[in-house]
């Protein structure tokens, strides 16, 4: 009786995690490059130093120092110091700051209702 119980408690841990588990996994927002910066940079409001791999709809705010992004589409794009962009997979939402591109077929920056392609 006892094997039965436990048996029957892990098919429904089982159940419920196969259920819960691709759901969670299929929300998370495609990768669309990385950031490269030498020092500190913020990324969703979290502070970050170096490198990091940025993903779609992500906010990156520099300091002091510029960051660099390469992006799956090939694009280069910089974001000069004290500046900050939202970035997706073809365009990014400059919302303070500079940026310069850099092989950016397809790309756009859109800035204060400005559109650049």
């Amino acid at each position: 009786m006892r094997l039965e119980s436990l048996q029957g408690s892990l098919a429904v841990i089982l159940a419920i995690y196969l259920g819960i588990g691709p759901g969670l996994a299929a929300a998370a927002p495609p990768v669309i490059g990385t950031v490269v910066t030498k020092g500190a940079f913020r990324l969703n409001n979290a502070t970050l130093t170096n490198n990091t791999t940025l993903f779609e709809g992500a906010t990156i705010e520099t300091g002091a120092a510029a960051s660099q992004m390469e992006l799956s589409s090939g694009t280069r794009l910089e974001l000069g110091s004290e500046s900050k962009g939202r970035f997706f997979g073809d365009h990014v939402v400059l919302e303070r700051g500079q940026s310069r591109l850099d092989k950016a077929d397809g790309f756009r920056v859109e800035a204060h209702g400005l559109t650049i392609q």
